[in-house]
């Protein structure tokens, strides 16, 4: 090392260069960095998001939605005012483009040959109505062409969606009606055009109120609210164009002038709150958690080059690690956005240690070289032996099916491994410019909070076996109440309750008893199987169950058509007779095909083989939804195969992942830091002395989060990894420490304690107090999920500092008192 410090020394201006040449490298690609707000947290090829895939191709009707609901302040949605202001609604959003969001860069991989060029230049230009057709040709020249389709189709889908966002817009003034007179059937306009007359609308609110499909969705049950429904083409992972046609829809509704009140509702609305609050999260936590760590730096060191040397060093990290995220082509979502809150009080955990033993006050007569050769020497394997292990916490992580977190614990690995390299290049260098004259370092030392901490040791040590007890009481304990820890995933209660979303989704939810989606897709294995009788009368009942929920709002099944078409046909009630066959299925079935009635395809799929059941329920909490998707599955039709999927369904799947991913985490975060832990200090004992001050903070955790009722969720669920990877630090210094003075010839095990606590112990709590700041800055962000991360991961910086200092020794000298290797007489000595 002392060669080492001999090169950095003369290349300090090569090494600097070097780093800001990468650093602008790292720089640039961020200008690419993208937000994905996403709530779906599963890879594509996850179960739940191929039968997802499935239903859309299967059936109408099945897109991401956004509820907009009209509610007037007097009179009913039925006037001719709300009346007038839907049919305008309606047009403005079917005519919802984004073509702005085209570019050369989308375009060029269509103009495969001149034909193809020809047709991509009149798409641009074409009526809504056009484009449809002009796409088909696309399709059918990149399928005759030599390329193939499948290079030539993504880049397809990606400008048909952007041209034409909106597949149908659903409202009393799009919909059409089936009405039967005289026994003839005939399908309209639910809502005639042009002006209407007093006549005309009571008959159109005669014929919405007759028919019960509408009822529950299109008008509430109490007839107070009506909604419009934008099914949208934009794929569920495409979130910025989700958010982007969101805000246009959001734009249009702040236009209008209306004597009432509209809400909105539905998956993207979600999406698209996340996605604000992840954007004004991006520009607090940055500045807020830079100045915290500066202010406890500065307290902790009192002096400038203790806060400029550790923040340099985290913040050429964080730049090197976003800079890696965006060039790797990973979005910024809900888990990824914490990022720069944990690189920043991550990177600056080497560079404290480094920094505090370069100004120690054993070295202050020496020379720089020999100072940086000491420092180099001690902390070499320290600081290598801590990234390993906050490196094997982190990449616990990958070990998921949640995207977001196996992309954040990849990031977060990356970004330790940054952390080490540029602490050895970098911090050699900035500490060279430091003061240590005889007197500074002196100044820089906090003594009072040094002989509190030795203090704490010594009555630790004056009474081991009371504070063993104590530590295995809290240990009993902690694993007691892991018992009532519970486990939960939802996103609509994580924001405040003022926030629109949260407002927008009570108001609604005081009229439809449902705003979140599941869709129960029924295969019979064959064409004609939804003939069955006993499939239909299966259906009947799975939909019984569902209405006879309170928490159910909206139940619609193939049964619901049947019965309708029954009532049409016979006037005989809306429900099918008691012997019915599949001969009066299926002419049921195909008289309406044969109207031409396209809502049943909502339904049932062209082959008369599929089934779907949508519903809406009052909650997108993990736990409302697992024992009705258990129900439903119980309660599938016999002779057929039921699937599950919607939103709904992602966060029951999320919680799922939740658990594996906690379970995993811990179990493989807490082996490997074990086994690292005994080969490195090469005892068995040291090891297990190593890891249960963490074990203890990790139960302790859970204890908390127990006793005041935060479930774990997809961010919580972190935490123990986060633990083990980084708590473990403390635990390697000290008994890095401890090995240094047994080395030395030191025999006295409560001297060596003290000698220990005085070296590293005041590094500890300015790191832990450096973490846990860093860390609270995420309880200004608007979403619970992150504000509970942020003060739980905080306070297991601290309990885990706390645990190492005064676990660590006590299980040291339990261990060895008795040993031959320190046999003398062992007198306290005096804390000072």
């Amino acid at each position: 090392m002392k060669g080492y410090a001999n090169f950095v020394i003369a290349q300090r201006k090569l090494i600097i260069g070097l780093i800001i040449l990468v650093s602008l490298c790292f720089a640039l690609n961020l200008l690419t960095l993208r937000v994905n707000s996403s709530p779906y947290f599963m890879a594509q090829e996850h179960e739940s998001r191929i039968h997802e895939l499935d239903i859309k191709q299967l059936f109408t009707n099945s897109g991401e939605q956004i509820l907009v609901a009209l509610k007037p302040h007097s009179g009913n949605p039925l006037d001719l005012t709300t009346v007038a202001l839907v049919r305008s609604l309606t047009h403005q959003f079917e005519a919802l483009t984004l073509t702005e969001r085209i570019d050369t860069r989308t375009l060029d991989p269509l103009r495969f040959n001149r034909e193809a060029s020809i047709i991509v230049d009149r798409l641009m230009s074409a009526a809504t109505h056009e484009r449809a057709a002009l796409v088909r040709q696309l399709r059918q020249l990149a399928d005759q062409s030599q390329q193939g389709s499948n290079q030539i189709e993504p880049a397809i889908a990606n400008v048909e969606y952007l041209l034409q966002p909106i597949i149908k817009v659903r409202s009393f003034a799009s919909l059409e009606n089936l009405t039967s007179n005289a026994d003839e059937l005939d399908i309209h306009p639910l809502l005639p055009e042009g002006e209407l007359t007093n006549d005309m609308l009571e008959r159109f609110q005669k014929e919405l109120r007759d028919n019960p499909l509408f009822r529950g969705l299109l008008i509430s049950d109490d007839e107070k609210v009506t909604t419009i429904q934008i099914e949208m083409s934009i794929p569920k992972d495409d979130n910025r164009n989700t958010v982007k046609l969101y805000e246009k829809v959001v734009e249009i509704v702040e236009k209008t002038d209306y004597a009432g009140q509209i809400f909105l509702a539905g998956n993207p609305v979600i999406d698209a709150q996340m996605a604000k609050s992840m954007e004004r999260d991006n520009l607090v936590f940055f500045p807020f958690v830079l100045l915290l760590v500066s202010l406890i730096l500065y307290l902790g060191f009192r002096t400038w080059s203790g806060v400029y040397v550790p923040l340099t060093i985290a913040g050429v990290t964080t730049l090197w690690t976003m800079g890696l995220m965006a060039a790797l082509g990973i979005d910024q979502n809900i888990v990824t956005t914490i990022l720069p809150v944990f690189l920043l009080t991550v990177a600056v955990a080497d560079a404290i240690h480094f920094y505090s033993c370069f100004v120690s006050k054993e070295l202050q007569h020496q020379s720089l070289s020999e100072r940086l050769s000491y420092t180099l020497s001690t902390l070499s394997r320290p600081l290598v032996l801590t990234s390993i292990t906050t490196l094997i916490g982190f990449i616990a992580l990958a070990w998921t099916d949640i995207i977001f977190i196996y992309e954040f614990g990849l990031l977060m690995s990356a970004g330790v491994v940054f952390a080490l390299i540029i602490t050895f290049l970098l911090a050699p260098v900035l500490v060279l410019n430091v003061n240590v004259g005889s007197s500074k370092p002196q100044s820089i030392r906090n003594k009072f909070l040094e002989n509190q901490l030795i203090g704490l040791v010594s009555a630790v040590l004056a009474h081991p076996l009371k504070a063993l007890t104590l530590a295995l009481v809290c240990l009993l304990g902690s694993g007691y109440a892991l018992q009532f820890l519970r486990f939960e995933q939802e996103n609509i209660n994580n924001f405040a309750p003022d926030t629109v979303l949260r407002a927008h989704n009570t108001a609604m939810l005081e009229h439809f008893k449902g705003t979140i989606p599941i869709d129960i897709w029924i295969d019979t294995g064959q064409p004609g199987g939804i003939y069955e009788p006993e499939l239909i009368r299966g259906i009947k009942r799975l939909e019984t169950y569902l209405q006879s929920r309170q928490d159910i709002g909206y139940v619609l099944t193939p049964v619901d058509f049947l019965e309708r078409m029954y009532d049409l046909l016979t006037h005989n009630g809306h429900q099918l007779p008691e012997g019915f066959d599949r001969q009066l299925i299926a002419q049921e079935i195909l008289v309406y095909e044969n109207e031409n009635s396209q809502d049943i395809k909502h339904v049932i799929d062209d082959q008369h083989r599929h089934a779907r059941l949508i519903v809406l329920g009052k909650s997108d909490a993990a736990s409302f939804w697992g024992p009705i998707l258990a129900d439903i599955e119980a309660r599938t039709p016999t002779g057929s195969q039921l699937e599950i999927s919607g939103y709904g369904k992602v966060m029951f799947t999320n919680i799922e992942a939740v658990i594996k991913t906690n379970i995993s985490s811990t179990v493989i975060a807490l082996s490997l830091i074990a086994l690292v832990m005994i080969v490195l200090f090469k005892s068995v004992t040291t090891g297990v002395i190593a890891v249960f001050p963490l074990v203890l903070t990790v139960l302790m955790n859970y204890a908390c989060m127990s006793a005041l009722g935060v479930a774990v969720d997809v961010g919580t669920t972190i935490i123990a990894s986060i633990a083990f990877g980084i708590g473990i630090d403390y635990s390697i210094h000290f008994l890095a420490a401890i090995e240094r003075k047994v080395k030395a010839g030191e025999k006295d095990l409560r001297k060596i304690m003290h000698a220990t606590t005085r070296q590293v112990g005041l590094p500890i709590v300015i790191n832990s107090l450096t973490l846990a700041v860093g860390f609270l800055v995420l309880l200004a962000s608007n979403f619970l999920v992150l504000q509970l991360l942020g003060l739980f991961i905080a306070m297991t910086m601290l309990i885990s500092a706390f645990n190492a200092l005064v676990l660590i020794p006590l299980l040291y000298y339990l261990w060895h008192r008795k040993t031959t290797r320190f046999s003398e007489e062992l007198a306290p000595p005096s804390a000072g």
